[in-house]
C-alpha cells in the first residue's frame, strides 16, 4: 500500500512539474517573440539574427531555403523594406526532448505601402536550447496576402 501511495505521489508531482515547465517555456518563448517583433519594428537586423542558431534554416513560402545567419539577415532586411508593425503570438509550445521545443504561433504585419495592408498567418518554429539560451533553429511561416510571402 505504501508503495502505491509513493508511486501515485511521484506521478502526480511529475504531471504538475511537467505542466509548469511547459508554461515557463511558453512564457520564455513568447518573450523572445516579443523581442523579435520589437527588433523588427525598429529595423534591428543584428538583434533578430542573434536569436538564430549559426546553422538555422528559414523556409519561406514561394522562395528558396534561407540558410545561416548571413542569409537570414539579408532576408529579414528585405522584409523590413516592405513590412512594419510586426506582432507574434505564441499559441502552443511542445518540448522535443530535453533541449528543443516546437512552437506554433500567429503573426501580423502591416505593409509600408499606402494604404497599408494587413498580412497575417501562422508559423511553426523549432527552438533549440544552446548554452542556456533558446535559439531559433528552423523557421517556417505561411500567411495571407502578398506581403505575407516575406514573413
Amino acid at each position: 500500500m505504501r508503495l502505491i501511495l509513493v508511486v501515485l505521489a511521484v506521478t502526480i508531482a511529475t504531471c504538475f512539474l511537467g505542466s509548469f515547465a511547459s508554461a515557463q517555456e511558453r512564457a520564455e518563448i513568447q518573450k523572445l517573440e516579443d523581442q523579435f517583433a520589437a527588433a523588427f519594428n525598429r529595423g534591428d537586423t543584428k538583434r533578430i539574427v542573434s536569436l538564430y542558431k549559426d546553422d538555422a534554416v528559414r523556409l519561406p513560402p514561394g522562395s528558396e531555403t534561407v540558410r545561416g545567419k548571413g542569409e537570414i539577415e539579408s532576408f529579414v532586411g528585405k522584409a523590413m523594406e516592405t513590412l512594419t508593425d510586426a506582432k507574434f503570438t505564441t499559441v502552443d509550445v511542445r518540448p522535443l526532448g530535453n533541449s528543443a521545443a516546437r512552437e506554433i504561433g500567429r503573426f501580423n504585419f502591416k505593409t509600408k505601402s499606402q494604404p497599408p495592408q494587413e498580412a497575417s498567418g501562422k508559423y511553426v518554429v523549432v527552438w533549440e536550447n544552446v548554452g542556456n539560451e533558446w535559439k531559433l533553429a528552423t523557421d517556417r511561416a505561411r500567411g495571407t496576402g502578398r506581403a505575407a510571402m516575406m514573413a
